[in-house]
């Protein structure tokens, strides 16, 4: 079995070819591929192996952003499609889609510890985090994250790159090492370490604010201007 990560980069490198091959004789042997990459990146590739792996309509979704995401493997995903806990998943064979639990690795007492720490020495790390997955905390349906700028401005942080800082540093606290893949909102939610209390604290925040100005300097120091003005 061949596994490729990340194949949306491959699907035109030299030995695409080759790829393509195992897919097509794979079908009728001992042998196959495996592949991963987002479903974003992967529905624009339009030629090669990725495709020719798409045609079984089988696959594995580890997370639902959108019901878009059904579209890669010939579904359509109601409406309400929404991430759930951390592990769970969606699993599709040949048109048919069944929800499924991952082995994940049991959270780290250690890095739980850690995080709740340094959110308690630093409060506008953990309300900026509240701001910025306010939507995945409340459980809204196919939730978004807020723009980073507009966290930066909404509580005054230190420039545009505040809210990506305080996310590589927390990922470093629970996985021990920088710009992890896994899902940082998944794990935060999972353990507790943000609620709809910290959610309605930073939207206090922001409301302070906005009503003393504080925004608007934030927006002139970074030079904001909203879509379609």
């Amino acid at each position: 079995m061949v596994l490729v990560d990340d194949a949306e980069i491959l699907f035109d490198a030299p030995n695409a070819p080759i790829l393509e091959r195992i897919i097509v004789t794979g079908r009728d042997a001992d042998h196959g591929l495996i592949l991963a990459g987002t479903t974003g990146d992967l529905s624009r590739c339009y030629t090669g192996f990725v495709p020719a792996a798409l045609k079984s309509r089988c696959g594995l979704l580890v997370t639902v952003d959108t019901p878009d995401d059904g579209d890669l493997f010939g579904v359509r995903l109601p409406r309400n499609a929404a991430p759930g806990p951390l592990g769970r998943g969606l699993i599709f064979r040949s048109g048919r889609v069944d929800p499924i639990q991952l082995a994940i690795e049991e959270s780290s007492e250690e890095a739980v510890s850690q995080v709740l720490g340094y959110f308690g020495r630093n409060a506008m790390a953990r309300l900026a985090m509240a701001y910025y997955y306010q939507e995945f905390i409340l459980g809204l349906a196919a939730p978004q994250t807020v723009p980073m700028l507009n966290v930066v401005i909404a509580l005054d942080l230190s420039g545009e790159g505040a809210v990506s800082d305080y996310k590589k540093l927390l990922q470093g606290f629970i996985w021990k090492e920088r710009g992890h893949a896994r899902d940082l909102a998944d794990f935060l939610l999972a353990n507790g370490l943000l609620t709809s209390a910290d959610v309605d604290e930073a939207r206090q925040v922001a409301a302070e604010n906005e009503r003393n100005g504080v925004c608007a300097m934030a927006r002139q120091r970074l030079q904001y201007r909203p879509k379609g003005s």
